[in-house]
């Protein structure tokens, strides 16, 4: 991607939701897993470490139509 359309692309990604947890193992592998397994369908997966053991897990709608995608929202 050239840099004149990564900000084009950049505009086209929805945080759908993320979530904290304490987790502990190969998260960067299971995060890398998910994302060959999605991207084609047009999701992308965030992880960022808050603290030891404890990590923010993001989950992106990349390209298409933003105003189709819908915010995740947690069942009761």
């Amino acid at each position: 991607m050239v840099a004149g359309n990564m900000k084009e692309a950049s505009s086209r990604i929805l945080l759908l939701g993320s979530e904290r947890l304490s987790l502990q193992g190969d998260l960067q592998r299971l995060v890398t897993f998910l994302n060959q397994t999605l991207a084609r369908e047009g999701f992308e997966f965030g992880l960022r470490k808050e603290a030891k053991d404890t990590y923010v897990l993001a989950v992106y709608r990349t390209g298409g139509d933003p105003a189709v995608a819908r915010p995740y929202t947690k069942a009761e």
